[in-house]
């Protein structure tokens, strides 16, 4: 009893681990890290947390308790969970911002081709000829020196209630506000919050152009366009 099949005695130490208990922390540990992939990542917050606890406690316990190996694979398992569900998520949000951002812009080329029928024209002039700006609230009015004169314009023409207007109601896309002294005028803004560009027809086209920055205003490649 308490002999190695050699006959020879075990040792103190080789008795000691081979009654070392694995921790409860890492067990736990383990349980909720694999439950993280079924929780969009909750547990496995403090599936990270106790198997930190689980291995500082093996490292502390001086062989009185065992389970390293599975303690690291218990947080590595438990921080997978995280990451994974947070780029699931994040591709979600992204996805979802792509095509709130698509329907916008599907929705304001309706509204425009609604407009050009009631006016034979497609909203940009520096006059009041076409009662563009004329026949808008004050607040829908561009700062004459504003750096979005061409989507403003686009914003007060499609929301004045002239004829068949309003176009597109204010409260259908969400919009950016831009203020200056004694002026505040509002933009169409895209699924990341920046303002949608507009640029009206140039000789030899038929539409204006509607155009999204989107995920990342540096990289043109990923702009989502509406002609």
């Amino acid at each position: 009893m308490g002999d190695h099949p050699s006959g020879e005695p075990a040792s103190p130490s080789g008795q000691a681990r081979d009654r070392a208990m694995t921790s409860c922390y890492v067990v736990y540990s383990l349980i909720l890290g694999i439950l993280g992939f079924c929780t969009f990542g909750v547990t496995g917050i403090p599936g990270v947390v106790l198997g930190v606890i689980g291995l500082r406690q093996i490292v502390r316990s001086g062989g009185r308790l065992r389970g390293r190996p599975e303690a690291v694979g218990a947080i590595l398992v438990s921080g997978m969970s995280l990451v994974l569900w947070a780029v699931f998520l994040w591709a979600d949000r992204e996805r979802g911002r792509y095509q709130g951002t698509q329907m916008l812009l599907e929705g304001i080329r309706g509204a425009l081709q609604r407009y050009h029928e009631d006016w034979a024209k497609y909203p940009w002039s520096e006059t009041t000829s076409d009662g563009v700006m004329g026949a808008v609230a004050a607040e829908y009015r561009p700062a004459p020196d504003s750096p979005h004169d061409a989507e403003a314009v686009l914003y007060a023409a499609l929301n004045m209630r002239r004829r068949n207007g309003p176009y597109m109601p204010p409260d259908v896309a969400m919009a950016v506000t831009r203020e200056a002294p004694g002026r505040r005028w509002f933009l169409y803004a895209d699924g990341w919050g920046r303002p949608i560009r507009y640029t009206p027809p140039v000789p030899g086209t038929d539409f204006p152009l509607l155009e999204s920055e989107g995920p990342d205003p540096d990289d043109s490649a990923d702009n989502v366009l509406k002609y």
